[in-house]
């Protein structure tokens, strides 16, 4: 049975989302925890039935950021490094390229399933002189909550 594992590596803190192949979920949770994740949430992921036709064609899979060590890798149409703030983002074409003229203050949104995930990555932010703007955010989506800090850090 294939299952979505979301955390965070436990050395860099960077968040990684990957799939891997367990028993049950019990067995995914040892196993990432075993690659060095501290995991957020594990959810069953259900197989396409062999004849269904399918909609949407899959890329290949891309390797996640911060999990190399591990060897980790993630499957679907996201955005590389999109918790960033060193500008190394990829994207697929449609999106709106970047003014030429940089601002002269960033801005960024953490977010994670996890409180202490957030923390921990808050936490890094802070050390990288990032400044934590408002307070905490708490949101529901599909029966999860998700926990977001908004952070702003002057351009050098």
């Amino acid at each position: 049975m294939k299952f979505s594992v979301i955390g965070a590596d436990k050395q860099s803190g960077k968040d990684v989302k990957f799939m891997l192949e367990a028993k049950d979920q019990a067995a995914a949770e040892q196993d990432a925890a075993a690659r060095g994740v501290m995991v957020g949430s594990v959810t069953a992921v259900r197989e396409p039935e062999s004849d269904a036709i399918a909609l949407v064609d899959e890329p290949a899979p891309v390797a996640v950021e911060g999990a190399a060590a591990s060897g980790l890798s993630s499957h679907g149409t996201i955005t590389l490094s999109a918790n960033s703030p060193q500008e190394t983002a990829h994207s697929a074409d449609g999106h709106a390229k970047a003014a030429e003229q940089p601002a002269a203050m960033e801005y960024h949104i953490v977010m994670n399933q996890a409180l202490y995930l957030l923390e921990v990555a808050v936490n890094k932010y802070i050390k990288d002189g990032w400044e934590p703007q408002g307070g905490l955010t708490i949101g529901s989506s599909n029966n999860a909550l998700q926990y977001f800090q908004a952070l702003v850090r002057k351009r050098k």
